[in-house]
């Protein structure tokens, strides 16, 4: 069931395909585009208009000639659909988990399966030595990192838009949206620009130059410590690949396994000297935690954190005015903005540790199918920085089954797709050079 291997054996298509305007290199292109406009100017949290983009993306996803590598990747794609929301419809049946709720599982399952045929169409992106798809990602990034620092240092420009009654989107969650997509979108554009010379140094100057400024103009704090785990990481495979990719992997491996322990273990109480702003994140963390604690095993069921009551769960200290319990009257008792803030927890939080088990066991197979690939090249290196990148924002923001987010988990996985798909393509030749 594995589609990457297939990659390494596709031949070059014909001259025809490369300029048809049906050619999955175009196709990403536009997908790429198309969400970088969204992500900056538009994208709101609004299930209705991030519905019609899912179903507009996937429209074009299924315009690609290369349908073998696309087949296998939509067949994975459809066998993990299977796994996740078969468990999660159980979930939502059975009183064993009490908090189930068929509705938004519903409601996912059909966001869930637009997506797959987003992502297959970045698995075929390495059939071929693209001369469109890199320009236009390294223009997208770079026009993401001016825009967010035009818009963050003073220059409004989604007002002056305003006023001409063009219908833009500027509040906090849309910034922190947009600055999660640059980030991902660096990577990807950071592994484009491959070749040796006076014009790549300028190139990757340009790219790392505004795209540090553009992180580092938003809000959001996630983002940013991201972006600094990932450059850290970054350098280091440079040198020490494999120690890299482990360092990342197995850090993610305990962090899924550990997580409610963890919390139980260093509870709010050890956190105070962190600055106040930081506080109401780690409660939440430890609340999350506390919750785990009740139903480890099975968990509370598909969508519970949209009926879980957290009052129970939240711990009482004087480091802090109010005890926090202020956080029980907020979201009609419920966790601030219906989630925990935290990938990983909501995971916990739904599935217990049979998600976790699930979930820990497809980490480490995607370690054995990647690990022949960190071999010291910027391929390799860009993986790592995205992987590292994701588990940050992910451990810190978006766990919800909302359009918007379920958007930024399926770029983020074209992304990563493409990326695993262009390293075994090169490992696949060097092979070939070697047997020649």
């Amino acid at each position: 069931m594995n589609f990457f291997p297939q990659i390494l054996r596709r031949e070059k298509p014909s001259a025809i395909q490369k300029v048809d305007l049906a050619d999955s290199d175009f196709g990403r292109s536009l997908i790429i585009v198309i969400f970088t406009l969204y992500a900056f100017f538009f994208a709101r949290n609004n299930d209705i208009v991030g519905g019609w983009l899912l179903v507009v993306l996937a429209s074009i996803s299924f315009l690609n000639p290369s349908w073998a590598p696309f087949r296998s990747g939509f067949i994975l794609g459809a066998a993990a659909f299977a796994l996740i929301f078969g468990y999660a419809f159980l979930t939502t049946i059975l009183d064993l988990w009490g908090l189930g709720n068929m509705e938004l599982a519903l409601a996912s399952a059909w966001k869930f399966l637009l997506c797959i045929p987003i992502v297959s169409t970045f698995a075929t992106g390495s059939l071929v030595k693209s001369k469109l798809f890199p320009p236009i990602v390294f223009a997208s990034c770079i026009s993401l990192a001016v825009l967010l620092i035009l818009q963050n240092n003073g220059f409004d420009l989604k007002r002056i838009l305003s006023i001409h009654k063009i219908p833009v989107i500027d509040f906090p969650w849309n910034q922190k949206f947009h600055s999660f997509w640059l980030l991902f979108l660096f990577w990807l554009a950071a592994s484009q620009v491959r070749k040796n010379g006076l014009r790549s140094k300028i190139m990757t100057g340009m790219l790392f130059i505004y795209c540090f400024a553009g992180v580092m103009s938003s809000y959001s704090e996630s983002v940013k410590l991201a972006f600094v785990a990932a450059l850290i990481l970054f350098f280091i495979s440079i040198k020490r690949p494999k120690l890299a990719f482990q360092a990342c992997i197995f850090s993610l491996v305990a962090m899924v396994l550990l997580f409610p322990i963890f919390w139980q273990l260093f509870p709010f109480s050890k956190w105070t000297w962190l600055a106040e702003r930081h506080w109401d994140r780690i409660v939440l963390f430890e609340i999350s935690s506390n919750a785990i604690s009740q139903k480890w095993f099975l968990g509370y069921g598909f969508g519970s954190t949209l009926s879980l009551q957290i009052a129970e769960f939240i711990p009482h200290t004087s480091s802090y005015g109010g005890n926090f319990d202020e956080l029980a009257n907020e979201n009609n008792g419920m966790f601030r903005g219906s989630h925990p803030h935290n990938l990983i927890a909501l995971i916990w939080l739904d599935f217990g540790m049979i998600g976790i088990f699930v979930l820990t066991c497809s980490i480490l197979k995607f370690y054995r199918l990647v690990l022949p690939i960190m071999n010291g090249s910027l391929i390799s290196s860009c993986i790592i920085g995205l992987l590292a990148s994701a588990i940050v924002i992910f451990f810190f923001s978006f766990s919800i089954w909302q359009t918007d987010v379920i958007l930024t988990y399926a770029m983020f996985f074209a992304c990563l797709v493409y990326l695993v798909s262009l390293g075994l393509r090169q490992l696949g030749e060097k092979g070939q050079q070697l047997e020649n």
